[in-house]
């Protein structure tokens, strides 16, 4: 039995109809969590990523929120009622705004829920990484994005025209070379045990990131054996990755850096995460890199406006 969860339009605070939506968030280690407040005053947390695959709650969550009516076989349910002063919007675009219900095994001990890439969808987002805030807007106003240069993006469509996975791909230039790869806000590396103590964090905890294929990374290591390497840095059920220092990352010609990128087998951006995308992509830029510009992403218009962040 799936249990009634309200879904509202409001979502967090607003300063007005030109000045979009502030989500409650939160940015830790370039990774952006939203936090919306139930109706009886608890909030939840949900990691946000716009290069996954799903939008999902935790079944010991859903079951505290509506233990009567969530049953252990529940696949899905609807969204949570938020406050319109701490609120975040459901999904329109996949399982009718539903999310799915996991085992806890499958998320983070340190939050409750998951939002992919079909949450951020057929909207206009707003990511300020220096004062660490997170706006929606209904349509992109005509003055945000002054002083910001446009990067086109590219999604996939099946044949009716219509977008799939709703995963961009980007390029990004380093060491004169242009490689096409996954905009993917929630990439991150789990330290280890070499890696925790270089980032001042603990074994386990994670930190924003970007991959990159085998073929590239292990080039940038043969010709640029200065560059900062730390082998079996990222942990992933059971495996180490390692992960390089990139001095600097051109995206739409603007240069910013050092840049951090996790080794990644090639089948697992060059086949896996392709078949979902409207090119072959070679890896991901994520928080790494992506927390020295304040940008706006367009999914309607498939554009990517960015500048240096500002401090």
């Amino acid at each position: 039995m799936v249990f009634a969860f309200l879904v509202i339009s409001g979502c967090a605070t607003s300063d007005g109809p030109d000045q979009g939506t502030v989500i409650p968030s939160e940015f830790e280690d370039d990774i952006v969590f939203v936090s919306p407040m139930l109706l009886d005053g608890r909030v939840l947390r949900f990691y946000t990523d716009s290069g996954g695959g799903f939008n999902a709650i935790k079944r010991s969550v859903a079951l505290d929120i509506r233990a009567e009516s969530v049953a252990a076989d529940v696949e899905t349910v609807d969204f949570p009622e938020f406050v319109d002063s701490a609120s975040i919007p459901a999904n329109p675009v996949f399982r009718n705004g539903q999310l799915q219900v996991v085992d806890e095994d499958m998320l983070g001990r340190d939050y409750d829920g998951f939002l992919g890439g079909r949450w951020f969808a057929n909207r206009v987002w707003e990511f300020d990484y220096s004062n660490e805030r997170l706006t929606l807007y209904d349509e992109l106003p005509d003055d945000l994005t002054e002083r910001m240069t446009r990067l086109p993006l590219g999604f996939q469509v099946d044949d009716n025209g219509i977008r799939t996975m709703h995963f961009p791909s980007m390029p990004i230039s380093i060491d004169g070379e242009e490689v096409h790869v996954l905009f993917d806000t929630g990439a991150r590396a789990t330290l280890t045990e070499n890696s925790a103590g270089y980032f001042r964090r603990r074994i386990g905890e994670s930190i924003g990131a970007s991959f990159m294929c085998e073929d590239v990374f292990d080039r940038w290591r043969a010709e640029h054996p200065e560059w900062p390497y730390i082998e079996s840095a990222d942990s992933v059920r059971g495996s180490a990755f390692p992960m390089i220092q990139v001095p600097q990352v051109s995206i739409a010609g603007i240069a910013s850096g050092p840049v951090w990128f996790v080794k990644r087998a090639d089948p697992s951006f060059k086949e896996y995460m392709t078949q979902f995308m409207d090119r072959e992509i070679c890896g991901a830029i994520g928080g790494s890199g992506l927390q020295y510009y304040q940008f706006v992403i367009d999914y309607p218009a498939a554009n990517l406006w960015l500048r240096p962040r500002s401090d």
